[in-house]
């Protein structure tokens, strides 16, 4: 068995197998030896091309990811595209602006003066009497003891604090008035008219708007209509009383300053002996606003107040009550507004407004319709008004004049409001954040305001020729006094001729459609009630602004009342006397003013440039 299998293992086919089976596996160990070989020599090429263009690959990639950085860095959200809009829109109001202040007309810019001065003295006005109702209606009356009061503020609370308020500013008013009397001079009194009759007629809103938003009033528009004919018996019977108050406190002042007059020329003159009381005339018992004897009847004593009224010395008393006026018409003017919004939604909308509202095409066509009914009551009272004193009748309606003043005054006011609301509704179509769209609405109002003082200006001057100006017939009238009233058949005898009515209505109405003084009137008391919408939304932005700021700190949030406080001290004693230093003074001016200012200043420009070439040929 060992030489069989010795002799198998060295048979010629075995030793060939075991040959072929050793040169296979070194033909397969020499190929696999060749295939790391050549995948070690690729390896080391890609890893000498990658050496190569490592660089290049490298920062391609880092362009790629800076460029994915910027798209998402210029990726804008609504609030971002709305601030800067508004950036772009605050640059080019403030350049509108100084366009508007620089303007050739002069009636222009004493539009625009008056305009910027009524939106502070409404901002101010606001200001105030927010952060003192806030005051009292957030922290006094609800706090705890010792802190506060500890009662639980209802709707007769908030009366009872706004009726407080409005009698309090209305008794401020007239006291600093009658300490202002001799500083007329200097811009006080009129300073006071505006921004004394925008803080009252807001303390009356706050409380009349109360008293319309109570369950007794609130449900029903017959109910909320009642509360303007309020509101006009206690505005009417408060201005009746301090009519009477200042007519006393100025009898006083005159006696006492005729009395002082009296000692003073006592001592500096010699004293009879005989000691023979002085003799005082009649003519120094007017003089002293004293009745004498004979003036104990109702004429006399009629005669005797419109001799007072018409006295230099009193016309401090005439700058109150047009601040009444005012107050009485802006207050009016809301009420009504509130109707006319109740009368869209059918519902009482708070003062505020409601910013969860989202108003139809129909509505906003509502509101517009009833703007033009304001606008258009406007004009038929001062048609009437006019009327009235081409006819002679304000000679017999002087006392009433006061009131045509208010009414003109609360439809023109009335047509603003509404306005103001339309635009704030059209706004919030295209925005939903309340602040931003009130912020929007103010902004686009600036700009529509502005347009249309230029517009109405220029078609106010295209009415009637520049030599027949409003003022210019005006100047007239009072030169030719009287001329008037010897047309009016039985004027002289004290009766008014009204026997034809049908006549006179006639008569009125052709002079509504011929008289050009009476539309540019009317174009030109449109122009002064617009200047009140600019102000009335740039309040309510200003507003939204602040509540945003307050609750969005974390100190300010927790001590509301507080932070109110501090804002409107803070803003009052910033914004108050630069109005009254810078704007009052060119508000006050007059369009004659305006246009010897312009003219002035031209002249000295001229001969600016006069000099200066004078002297480049001197020098040359």
């Amino acid at each position: 068995a060992a030489r069989d299998s010795e002799a198998e293992e060295a048979s010629p086919a075995r030793v060939l197998r075991r040959r072929g089976l050793k040169e296979l596996v070194a033909e397969l160990a020499s190929e696999e030896g060749k295939a790391e070989a050549e995948a070690k020599e690729g390896a080391a090429r890609q890893e000498a091309e990658g050496e190569a263009e490592g660089e290049p690959r490298g920062d391609s990639e880092a362009e790629a990811e800076e460029a994915e950085g910027e798209n998402e860095d210029e990726e804008v959200n609504p609030v971002t595209l709305v601030v800067g809009i508004m950036v772009f829109a605050f640059l080019f109001i403030n350049m509108v602006i100084l366009h508007c202040i620089n303007y050739p007309d002069p009636n222009i810019r004493s539009y625009i003066y008056r305009m910027m001065s009524t939106t502070i003295s409404v901002f101010l006005a606001v200001v105030g009497n927010e952060g003192m109702y806030s005051l009292w209606v957030d922290q006094i009356i609800p706090a705890p003891f010792p802190r506060g009061l500890s009662l639980v503020v209802g709707y007769k609370i908030k009366l009872i604090v706004g009726a407080g308020q409005l009698l309090f500013f209305y008794l401020l008013l007239n006291i600093i008035a009658f300490k202002l009397r001799n500083s007329r001079g200097k811009g006080y009194i009129y300073a006071l008219k505006v921004i004394g009759g925008h803080i009252t007629a807001f303390a009356g809103i706050t409380f009349f708007g109360c008293m319309q938003e109570t369950q007794i009033f609130r449900h029903h528009i017959g109910m909320s209509v009642l509360v303007i004919c309020i509101a006009t018996a206690c505005m009417g019977a408060l201005r009746h009383v301090s009519h009477k108050v200042r007519v006393w406190m100025h009898r006083r002042d005159m006696r006492r300053k005729r009395a002082d007059t009296a000692n003073d020329e006592e001592q500096s003159a010699k004293v009879p002996l005989t000691g023979a009381a002085p003799i005082v005339t009649g003519a120094q018992r007017e003089l002293c606003c004293e009745p004498s004897p004979s003036n104990t009847d109702g004429p006399k004593e009629a005669e005797d107040e419109e001799r007072l009224l018409e006295d230099p010395s009193f016309q401090w008393a005439d700058e109150v009550s047009e601040a009444e006026d005012e107050g009485m018409g802006l207050i009016l003017s809301f009420l009504l507004r509130q109707i006319a919004l109740f009368t869209i939604v059918h519902r009482l909308l708070p003062m505020p407004g409601d910013p969860l509202l989202l108003p139809s095409l129909q509505d906003k066509l509502i509101l517009l319709s009833w703007s033009v009914g304001f606008l258009f009551l406007m004009a038929m009272s001062t048609a009437v008004s006019m009327h009235a004193k081409r006819t002679g009748l304000s000679a017999h309606l002087s006392r009433i004049e006061h009131l045509q003043s208010t009414v003109q005054a609360t439809f023109a006011m009335a047509f603003t409001l509404c306005l103001c609301r339309l635009g704030e509704w059209m706004m919030r179509g295209m925005i939903k954040d309340v602040a931003l769209c009130l912020v929007a609405t103010a902004m686009a109002t600036t700009v529509a305001v502005l347009v249309a003082i230029v517009l109405l200006d220029k078609l106010a001057d295209m009415m009637i020729p520049e030599s027949e100006s409003w003022d210019a017939e005006e100047h007239k009238n009072k030169d030719n006094k009287g001329h008037v009233s010897e047309e009016m058949s039985g004027e002289t005898h004290g009766v008014v001729n009204l026997v034809d009515t049908k006549s006179a209505a006639l008569r009125f109405f052709d002079d509504l459609a011929s008289s050009s003084h009476l539309k540019e009137f009317m174009l030109r008391r449109i122009i002064e009630g617009l200047g009140l919408a600019v102000g009335i939304s740039w309040e309510k932005a200003f507003h939204s602004s602040e509540e945003s700021v307050i609750e969005g700190f974390t100190v300010t949030r927790a001590h509301k009342v507080v932070s109110k406080l501090l804002f409107a001290i803070l803003l009052v004693g910033v914004i108050f006397p630069a109005w009254l230093w810078y704007l009052v003074p060119k508000a006050r001016m007059h369009w004659r003013d305006f246009q010897i200012a312009m003219e002035t200043q031209k002249g000295l420009i001229e001969g600016l440039n006069d000099s200066g070439q004078a002297a480049k040929v001197s020098s040359a």
